[in-house]
């Protein structure tokens, strides 16, 4: 069993056939023909949202190795902040596109960067921020403070936001997070998911895998599960995991 993540995937980056490492997903508009092996698990990252095109959420759609699990960093809900960040699309744009990814993939679980008290963030433009983070609800956020990079553009702008500041905006985005985070754990308690095993948990005679969705799954066993793939019935929902029973291993 492989789980593997593809970075950058731009699946209408530009004219002629896509490379071979892109093409595993989709060809001219269908899905490709390969036949993955066995248990193969591809998961998609990307740098930028121009790269989550709706041809990739059709692979995701299709394609049973394509886990439903996508990284796209938003770093902010203000299109001002988003202008200064260079990013090239607004708060507005980047929610468009997940709604179209939502409508193909409902399951899709979501995960995002995001960056507090960038230069000449005002206390608005933070609280964009948190309603974009309200609507479009992350299975999981990535939360870091500004800090000036050497060789940047933003580097060259005056680090205007205050350390106290930032710290109490990241340390509420975390806790929002937090929320939301659980929110969606509780929501797969009783359901049966697909979990591919890595290795041993913590605690003896537990296993620790994760999900299609990328979430963290501890199930107890006397037997070895690492490598194995097996539905799992989803018990309970911790603060950051879930556990549950396996009940049968997938063909």
């Amino acid at each position: 069993m492989i789980d593997t993540s593809i970075r950058g995937l731009a699946g209408d980056a530009g004219p002629g056939p896509p490379p071979p490492a892109r093409s595993a997903a989709r060809t001219d508009g269908g899905v490709a023909q390969r036949q993955d092996p066995p248990g193969l698990r591809i998961r998609f990252t990307t740098s930028h949202p121009f790269d989550a095109t709706e041809r990739l959420f059709e692979a995701m759609r299709d394609c049973p190795s394509v886990c439903e699990s996508l990284h796209l960093p938003v770093q902010s809900g203000s299109n001002r902040v988003l202008r200064a960040m260079r990013r090239g699309y607004t708060a507005e744009a980047y929610v468009k596109k997940l709604d179209a990814l939502r409508r193909l993939v409902p399951e899709v679980s979501l995960s995002t960067d995001i960056i507090v008290g960038f230069p000449g963030e005002t206390e608005e433009a933070f609280e964009a921020t948190v309603r974009l983070m309200r609507e479009v609800r992350y299975d999981h956020a990535y939360i870091f403070k500004y800090s000036p990079r050497p060789g940047t553009d933003a580097a060259a702008r005056e680090d205007d936001v205050p350390q106290e500041v930032k710290g109490v905006r990241n340390q509420r985005l975390l806790a929002l997070q937090a929320e939301i985070a659980q929110e969606r754990l509780r929501a797969l308690e009783g359901q049966a998911v697909e979990v591919l095993f890595e290795g041993p948990g913590k605690s003896p005679g537990q296993w620790f895998g994760r999900t299609r969705g990328n979430h963290g799954v501890i199930v107890e066993s006397e037997e070895p599960l690492a490598g194995q793939q097996l539905e799992v019935t989803v018990e309970r929902a911790g603060l950051h995991t879930l556990f549950g029973r396996a009940l049968r291993v997938f063909s």
